[in-house]
């Protein structure tokens, strides 16, 4: 019987910290700063969005920019909060942890230093550049 519990607290410790989420600046400072995409224009439209990603503790950010060029033009603010790591699982969340003001996204390719010096990281299959 102690050797059962001992594997289940075993079990149960290991589960836990395979799925810890932790702020992503902790995980790998190069996170940390501001993101953009290209500025793509939409399919049979004029609009033009850029996807953007700005992580600073608690109050980071994660939406889309509307007409990047317009200077009254309105943007959308998809998601706003801490952003924390799965590393397991290669998954940022970025929002608040109740309620549905949370985006889970895919890190396809974490930040790193191109040979010409800017920073490049792939989320959601989309490139970003860190400013």
């Amino acid at each position: 019987m102690k050797k059962l519990t001992f594997f289940f607290i075993i079990s149960c410790t290991l589960l836990l910290t395979a799925c810890k989420k932790e702020y992503v600046g902790d995980y790998d400072a190069n996170y940390i700063g501001e993101w953009h995409s290209d500025t793509v224009t939409l399919t049979n439209s004029t609009v033009e969005v850029e996807t953007y990603m700005i992580i600073n503790g608690d109050n980071s950010e994660y939406g889309s920019a509307c007409e990047v060029n317009c200077t009254v033009c309105q943007c959308n603010l998809v998601f706003s909060g801490k952003a924390v790591i799965n590393r397991k699982h290669k998954k940022l969340y970025i929002g608040k942890i109740l309620g549905d003001n949370r985006v889970k996204l895919s890190i396809d390719t974490p930040p790193y230093q191109n040979g010409a010096g800017k920073w490049i990281c792939v989320i959601n299959d989309v490139t970003m550049y860190k400013q």
